[in-house]
């Protein structure tokens, strides 16, 4: 029990939950599966990644991490500490956040999937479900570039790669065609909120929206899109939005989906509007998908469009940040 004491005393600690100690039993052999519990209870507690992530050791190497969560979704997932972005075989990279103050992950909070045109056909990557190849162009202490590699049924090839830094509430995204890729003639980018995070306003230089201040009733139903709103003239393409927090999860909403935590998000586009290009904001007071209940948070907005129908623009890039995570 001696080596316990004195690790106590001088091993430089600077989270909490990371000592686990058979204080006055003094039992050999505690240490081997002290470490396993240890190890476990990380997982089940959701503590955040220690250090950058690294797929294994080496650079440009598949990052082929399981997901964590029992979602029978094979996919692929990196995270700083505060964001993970998890990219799914259904053709979509969901968000998870890392709530400090209650030391817990928060699961599907906002997602971004990608549209090519080629061929005169535009195809999702979300209805196509398509799954990346994924692997990492650099790393460091600090950062790290991960490239997502689609390949759509049209012949559009894309590549996204993702920049994240350590601890930083804040991912970015460039988009640039791939090697032999099908000519790319429209693009769009899509956000997606959802009921996940009920978004309640969204905010922008030029003009405000308040969910709850939309005329209603929305038209169409579920599958179907509901209320568009569609803008070619703003600038720049600089968006702030967020919900009200609630105090517990709708029991209506899926098993998965938690409380809504008022996040103050932001996404920027950094290249701003061309010729024929348009911004979109989608809400519904109904959910997509036809067996979910009415949630008692509605309406809500959906989330964001990005629309390029002359192609896809080299390096497009988007920025998406938390702002009251700290």
């Amino acid at each position: 029990g001696q080596h316990q004491m004195w690790a106590a005393q001088y091993y430089k600690f600077n989270r909490p939950r990371r000592w686990l100690s058979s204080s006055g039993l003094g039992t050999m052999g505690f240490g081997l599966p002290a470490a396993a519990l240890c190890l476990g209870l990380a997982g089940a507690c959701s503590m955040p990644t220690p250090q950058v992530p690294n797929a294994d050791g080496s650079r440009k190497t598949p990052a082929s991490y399981p997901s964590p969560y029992p979602l029978r979704d094979p996919g692929t997932w990196v995270d700083n500490g505060m964001l993970r972005v998890r990219a799914t075989s259904h053709g979509i990279a969901w968000f998870d956040v890392f709530h400090p103050h209650e030391r817990r992950w928060y699961l599907s909070k906002n997602n971004l999937n990608f549209i090519t045109r080629a061929g005169g056909k535009w195809q999702n990557s979300e209805i196509e479900e398509l799954l990346p190849e994924v692997e990492v162009i650099a790393e460091s202490d600090a950062e790290l570039t991960v490239r997502y590699r689609y390949a759509f049924p049209n012949g559009a090839k894309i590549y996204a790669d993702l920049v994240m830094r350590r601890g930083e509430p804040e991912v970015r995204y460039t988009v640039n065609e791939d090697a032999g890729s099908a000519k790319i003639d429209g693009f769009q980018w899509h956000v997606t909120f959802g009921q996940a995070e009920a978004v309640a306003s969204l905010d922008w230089a030029q003009g405000r929206v308040v969910a709850s201040e939309l005329p209603k009733p929305f038209p169409g139903g579920r599958r179907e899109l509901q209320y568009m709103q569609w803008f070619d003239n703003i600038a720049p393409l600089d968006f702030s939005f967020r919900g009200i927090e609630t105090e517990a999860a709708d029991p209506a909403n899926p098993w998965w989906m938690s409380r809504v935590l008022g996040l103050e998000q932001h996404v920027t586009w950094t290249a701003p509007l061309g010729p024929g290009d348009r911004f979109a904001f989608e809400a519904r007071d109904q959910p997509w998908q036809p067996d979910w209940e009415l949630p008692a948070t509605r309406p809500w907005i959906e989330g964001l469009w990005l629309v390029r129908p002359g192609g896809l623009l080299a390096g497009d890039e988007l920025v998406y940040r938390i702002e009251n995570l700290f």
